[in-house]
């Protein structure tokens, strides 16, 4: 389709639409210092650092405290963007 095996890369600086990056520091799977290039790469980026030290990938989808800590805060802000 591209002329190649691959694809090009896409230039993430043309992303116009809010992007909120969570992460954890305990995370083994992401690293804190590629959240924090993603970041500077997207120009409508907001990080947000989970604030329980011991928060690992899987937890994003089956930790114990996800809804109160993640999913909760993920709702309110996609009631921002509801019309």
């Amino acid at each position: 389709k591209y002329g190649r095996k691959n694809p090009p890369d896409y230039d993430l600086g043309n992303v116009k639409l809010p992007v909120y990056l969570y992460y954890g520091t305990n995370d083994i799977v992401v690293d804190v210092q590629d959240i924090q290039q993603l970041y500077e790469i997207l120009p409508n980026a907001e990080k947000f650092l989970m604030p329980c030290d011991t928060f690992a990938h899987v937890d994003f989808v089956w930790g114990k405290h996800v809804n109160t800590l993640l999913y909760n805060k993920i709702l309110n802000l996609m009631e921002r963007y509801r019309n």
